[in-house]
């Protein structure tokens, strides 16, 4: 039996066994037109620190810079993990800190030893992120700039597989666990649950 692996990039996952694909969300940019975008943007020069939490978020930073006629930043470039910061760095953008943890909740003991008094962080995000990091940039009164570059909205495939032909079912973020209750009502048997991470992980456990 094979795994079926419901995230972006299969390739990410490393396993012997066969991997069928069956992609449940799909990444929609917001318009590089939105005068929201343009202004935060234009800022681009004056951010301190950026915050990268995943690596569509950098694919979709440098097409941003593109379009805007903005060069590469300058900025203290923080990334959410070693993925996101080996993408950074093949884009040929610095990396100053790494995440030990692939969370939000890493980025904030990452940043908890650091004085902001002076700084303006720049935070580029999809729309659906949890709110603890921008709640931790708020209550240590940071100065930062939250920017909505994308949506991740249900892919719907033209044909649903059977769960129950696949000995594991792999969920890639909470954003795949609501796109599986979609489309199939309810979710496996636990025993054939895996999850990519602590965030989704607890999120099914909350639906359990």
């Amino acid at each position: 039996m094979s795994l079926l692996y419901l995230g972006l990039d299969p390739s990410r996952y490393k396993t012997d066994k066969a991997i069928t694909h069956l992609p449940l969300i799909e990444i929609v940019p917001r318009p590089l037109t939105c005068p929201k975008l343009t202004m935060q943007f234009s800022e681009l020069p004056h951010y301190t620190h950026i915050l990268f939490t995943s690596q569509t978020t950098v694919d979709l930073f440098i097409t941003a810079c593109a379009h805007y006629e903005q060069s590469r930043p300058k900025a203290a470039v923080i990334a959410i993990g070693r993925a996101t910061a080996e993408r950074l760095k093949r884009a040929r953008i610095d990396v100053t800190l790494t995440a030990k943890e692939k969370t939000q909740e890493g980025i904030m003991d990452a940043l908890s030893g650091l004085n902001f008094d002076t700084s303006y962080i720049f935070y580029p995000r999809s729309s659906r992120a949890r709110a603890n990091l921008t709640h931790y940039l708020a209550a240590r009164s940071i100065r930062h700039q939250v920017c909505d570059l994308y949506d991740t909205h249900l892919r719907r495939p033209d044909t649903c597989p059977n769960p129950d032909h696949f000995e594991h079912i792999v969920f890639t973020s909470p954003s795949t666990v609501d796109a599986y209750l979609e489309l199939y009502k309810k979710l496996p048997h636990p025993q054939k649950i895996i999850t990519l991470g602590p965030v989704t992980e607890k999120y099914i456990l909350t639906l359990s």
